[in-house]
């Protein structure tokens, strides 16, 4: 993807991210977490194309459907794969790492604590 990317930077068809992260937070989170799609490189520069923003939308359903063979029961609202799916996978491994930091720097701050407490026999109990 590095080499794509430079290559959309010489011919000036890279997507503007910084862009996209203030103006369309949600289509932003699309383009960096979703598939590498070749649209993705046709919404700015030469031969920019019109159609690239919804086809990049619409990618997960345009893929999950012939290669669906059967309709399972499932519920109407559940949406498999789309990026919302992907965004609480993201969010729970951000809250995972900050429970674990929390806990480690309390543990860290707990054990140093207890190593500068002096020796239990100077303060004998009354």
């Amino acid at each position: 993807m590095t080499y794509m990317d430079e290559i959309a930077e010489i011919i000036g068809c890279l997507p503007p991210m910084k862009q996209y992260l203030m103006s369309h937070p949600r289509f932003w989170m699309k383009l960096f977490m979703g598939p590498n799609v070749p649209y993705v490189y046709r919404l700015v520069g030469p031969h920019a194309w019109d159609g690239a923003e919804q086809a990049i939308w619409t990618v997960p359903e345009r893929v999950k459907k012939p290669l669906k063979n059967r309709q399972c029961r499932t519920r109407k609202h559940k949406k498999r794969g789309t990026t919302d799916e992907y965004f609480r996978y993201a969010t729970q491994k951000v809250i995972a790492t900050n429970i674990s930091i929390l806990f480690c720097s309390g543990l860290l701050l707990y054990c140093s604590a207890t190593a500068t407490l002096p020796p239990a026999h100077l303060f004998p109990l009354l």
